[in-house]
């Protein structure tokens, strides 16, 4: 079984893999795919960012972050980072109501589709060359096994992990 870090981690990558996945379905739809056709896609990445914000998201920072704020050499980080995934949040909920519209807007679906994958993209980032080698560096054995209990009682929920794969 990994260890926290290495669960976020393996977070991230899988992320990273549907973030990829986005941008070629936005990227379709900008080159004139039709909408109805790239919809599973749209759909998907709507279903995957709530996943990191009822999960992922969250145990990031209610509990790594709380360990990580002693440390003042990254309250900057700790700080973009959580701006970052309200903008996660923000641009998520933005491209649900549209795509929930009978006659969606492509314009604002390819405004709001590169705004999320964009801040995961940096989220991910910071987390992957700040954030967790410097939890690696800092944390103790005991902070690192609470941070792992936590993660294991928060996953425990049905359906909370593995996240969503976006197919196209």
């Amino acid at each position: 079984m990994p260890s926290i870090l290495e669960q976020f981690r393996a977070d991230h990558e899988d992320a990273l893999e549907n973030i990829d996945r986005s941008n070629r379905a936005l990227q379709s739809l900008k080159q004139g795919r039709p909408l109805d056709t790239m919809r599973p896609a749209l759909d998907a990445l709507q279903d995957f960012v709530k996943s990191l914000l009822a999960v992922h998201i969250p145990l990031e920072e209610e509990h790594l972050f709380p360990f990580l704020a002693v440390f003042p050499e990254v309250s900057a980080t700790i700080s973009e980072v959580k701006k970052g995934n309200e903008s996660i949040q923000s641009f998520s909920q933005q491209l649900g109501r549209e795509l929930q519209q009978d006659r969606p807007d492509t314009g604002i679906i390819l405004e709001t589709g590169p705004q999320i994958t964009g801040a995961l993209e940096t989220h991910i980032r910071l987390s992957d060359l700040e954030l967790l080698p410097f939890a690696r560096r800092m944390l103790t054995k005991d902070q690192l096994e609470e941070l792992e209990t936590r993660f294991r009682e928060r996953t425990a929920l049905p359906s909370a992990y593995p996240l969503p794969v976006i197919e196209l």
